[in-house]
């Protein structure tokens, strides 16, 4: 569920039906997709992290770690779909511990994440008001750095907060 939702951030919050089947139903295509879908995904986060952080009451928004994400489903993996001996799993005191030790670990990252009072998400790209995503655009082409990233969004922010009639009465 969770790579779902990051897919869907991503993608600017459409995922094409047979790609989620696909994905779905075969290890080796999601994590395709994933490794497609991750330069966007961090990018996008970093541009939502400075746009959020300009404004007065924006929302907090959790920047998944998709390199260790992938590493705790495959290790995950490994326990869900295990086919081992008795004596080398469940019935090994040690390997049963070292076990539940991996997978708090695991859980306890992804558990923090979802308790932190972040939250999953992103402006979708055919929301973003056209001096934004102009924005976006620059810096997702690497014509923009954060700096100017941030720059030309306070540049812009005066026609966005009379556009939206914010502090009018």
């Amino acid at each position: 569920m969770l790579w779902f939702e990051v897919f869907v951030v991503t993608m600017g919050g459409m995922i094409p039906a047979a790609e989620h089947a696909r994905c779905s139903k075969e290890a080796t295509k999601m994590y395709k997709l994933i490794d497609r879908a991750a330069p966007d995904y961090r990018k996008l986060m970093q541009f939502m992290e400075i746009l959020l952080n300009l404004e007065h009451a924006g929302p907090q928004i959790v920047v998944w770690d998709i390199d260790r994400l992938k590493r705790i489903h495959g290790q995950a993996s490994e326990y869900l779909h295990f086919q081992g001996a008795p004596f080398d799993t469940h019935e090994n005191p040690l390997g049963l511990g070292n076990g539940i030790s991996k997978l708090e670990s695991m859980a306890n990252y992804i558990w923090g994440e979802f308790t932190s009072g972040k939250q999953t998400g992103n402006m979708p790209l055919d929301k973003m008001e056209p001096e934004t995503k102009a924005v976006w655009e620059q810096f997702r082409d690497d014509k923009l750095d954060k700096v100017g990233v941030r720059t030309q969004l306070l540049i812009a922010q005066p026609v966005l907060t009379a556009r939206r009639g914010i502090g009018r009465k």
